[in-house]
């Protein structure tokens, strides 16, 4: 306990969280903490908000992040992954082929305005179940783009429960082509 303590981890909540992390050895939590700073993360920000950031292995983290900096790449966003995970830490725990068909998504149908969203609009567009952005895309015209405010209002004012909002994205999948097609596989 003291060790996190030490590190500037809430030990208490970090514990609480993650019971096995009280058997986690120091030198192991230190040099877990140095990749998350090596990263350019903040290393007690992101643990202290989520405690099972602990427990990823370093390759893992490494591997996220370079998957994060392709797609910042890619969708040619004005700001790094780094800034992208010390604003919203979960996305770490976020599934690749998950990030992979949001990628997709923006690829294709978000306007050159999306480029310039900050971090904090990207963190509160992903807490929007992937199932409702695949309804939302499917009321699109093909390849229309639109701006990520819209497309999030789309995706939330789509009133389904879990188990019918699941069923309508993989009937509508197979219409969306390559986007449905990374949908499916991650499902």
């Amino acid at each position: 306990m003291d060790n996190y303590t030490a590190l500037g981890i809430d030990a208490v909540k970090l514990v609480n969280a993650m019971p096995q992390a009280i058997g986690l050895a120091p030198e192991s939590v230190r040099e877990k903490m140095d990749n998350y700073t090596a990263l350019g993360i903040d290393a007690v920000k992101l643990v202290n908000a989520m405690p099972s950031a602990i427990g990823y292995a370093p390759e893992s983290v490494r591997n996220k992040i370079e998957f994060l900096r392709r797609s910042v790449k890619l969708l040619k966003w004005e700001y790094s992954p780094e800034q992208l995970v010390n604003t919203y830490p979960a996305i770490l725990g976020f599934n690749t082929k998950k990030l992979s068909v949001l990628r997709r998504i923006a690829a294709v149908h978000l306007d050159l305005n999306a480029r310039t969203v900050n971090p904090n609009t990207i963190r509160s567009s992903l807490i929007i179940p992937l199932e409702k952005y695949i309804i939302a895309i499917s009321q699109l015209q093909e390849e229309q783009t639109i701006p990520l405010s819209k497309l999030f209002l789309k995706a939330r004012n789509i009133k389904l429960d879990s188990s019918d909002r699941k069923e309508l994205a993989v009937e509508v999948a197979p219409s969306l082509g390559r986007i449905g097609v990374v949908y499916l596989d991650y499902r």
